[in-house]
């Protein structure tokens, strides 16, 4: 046998198979690159995903804070105050919040005794201001006006003992303003940037000739805006962002017992991120499937079909992510569009066209030079079965 067969035939000479995921690791034992694949690649792995946990949990939308307390000397209702939903599309914008009355410093009944008297507490009627509501006017109850409402938004009754009584509990849906922020990220034009305010001015007097005021008092409020940061602007906090003197509020609760509160609305810092990354990715994509076109049509190199058919998927991908941005206006509009959305759609139209054309084109040619090759082949086949004779030449 000689030494190439020898050689040949030798199974301890040829390379052992390895694990695709096992072929960086130096030439050891089972268990030690067992060890180091656990180090190196699933340790990392989960870093990785404990910290994107860790960072979400942190960034997630924080529940509404707690309300300034002021000090009033005369009747006090207690109320909670619960945010239900923030929503910035429908009816102009509103921020739905629900109120309930836990208590009442009026007792109904007559020297802490069981005995109830109807008319130690009088009834109570609650006010807003109407023209905070949320969606438009309607005409048929009259026009608007900046008097004070004459009708209230919910009576409380102190001594209503009766089972079949409606639970003191109410909700609003108020308007969501942009008048008092001086700057331009007020509005849906500059999502996910966009800023919002809202005021809650509220009061309520006894339902007597007197009309004594009752002071409110908000003990516990909670609640979240799904993808929005609600933040109750206090002290200087209200002159930095609406220009306005914070001693007006303790002197409105102090006299009269009112309510008048500005919550500070934007996105998350998640939602923003989100975004922006998104925005990003998009103009990544789009690029490379440009320059990959460029390299395939105008450069002559060769690109995988498959390659080429990829920017008709994206295509619809991309309207896709659009829509899954949260709490993004449904129509194109946005300044994140116009920057961002638009523009690579706009181009990966292009991109499509490029690729579908040089496919056209490619698929021709290849065509027509199998056609010449084999003619070519059979022209040759031809002149190889010819004659001897017939293929000398003459001296």
């Amino acid at each position: 046998m000689s030494p190439r067969a020898q050689y040949s035939y030798n199974t301890s000479l040829q390379p052992t198979y390895r694990a695709p995921f096992l072929r960086w690791l130096p030439r050891r034992n089972r268990r030690e690159r067992v060890l180091r694949f656990l180090v190196l690649v699933i340790l990392p792995l989960a870093v990785v995903a404990v910290l994107g946990v860790l960072i979400g949990w942190f960034f997630r939308t924080k529940p509404l804070g707690e309300v300034p307390q002021g000090q009033f000397s005369g009747r006090t209702l207690f109320l909670q105050m619960a945010l239900d939903n923030i929503d910035p599309l429908t009816a102009g914008g509103s921020i739905t919040v629900t109120w309930t009355i836990n208590g009442d410093t009026c007792s109904p009944y007559v020297n802490g005794t069981q005995t109830l008297d109807p008319d130690a507490c009088p009834t109570v009627d609650i006010y807003m201001d109407a023209n905070r509501f949320a969606g438009p006017i309607d005409p048929s109850k009259g026009p608007a006006d900046n008097a004070a409402p004459a009708t209230p938004l919910f009576r409380y009754n102190p001594g209503w003992q009766d089972y079949r009584g409606n639970s003191p509990t109410f909700q609003t849906a108020l308007a969501i303003w942009n008048t008092y922020i001086n700057t331009t990220s007020d509005s849906l034009l500059n999502y996910p940037f966009d800023k919002y305010l809202t005021e809650i001015f509220m009061y309520a007097t006894e339902n007597t000739t007197q009309a004594a005021p009752v002071g409110l008092r908000i003990g516990y409020s909670y609640g979240v805006g799904f993808g929005f940061d609600t933040k109750i602007l206090q002290g200087t906090e209200i002159s930095t962002v609406l220009g306005l003197d914070p001693a007006s509020n303790s002197a409105l609760y102090a006299d009269y017992g009112a309510v008048n509160l500005w919550l500070y609305i934007r996105r998350t810092a998640l939602v923003r991120s989100y975004v922006v990354i998104l925005v990003g990715a998009m103009w990544l994509i789009t690029l490379c499937l440009l320059a990959i076109s460029f390299k395939a049509a105008f450069f002559g190199y060769n690109v995988d079909v498959s390659i080429l058919a990829a920017p008709v998927g994206t295509l619809f991908a991309f309207t896709t992510l659009r829509a899954a941005m949260p709490g993004a206006p449904a129509a194109f509009g946005a300044n994140i569009d116009f920057v961002g959305t638009l523009p690579s759609l706009a181009i990966l139209i292009l991109v499509t066209v490029v690729c579908l054309v040089h496919v056209l084109v490619s698929a021709r040619q290849d065509e027509s030079t199998l056609i010449s090759r084999e003619a070519g082949h059979s022209e040759d086949y031809s002149m190889s079965t010819m004659p001897y004779d017939s293929q000398s030449t003459k001296v």
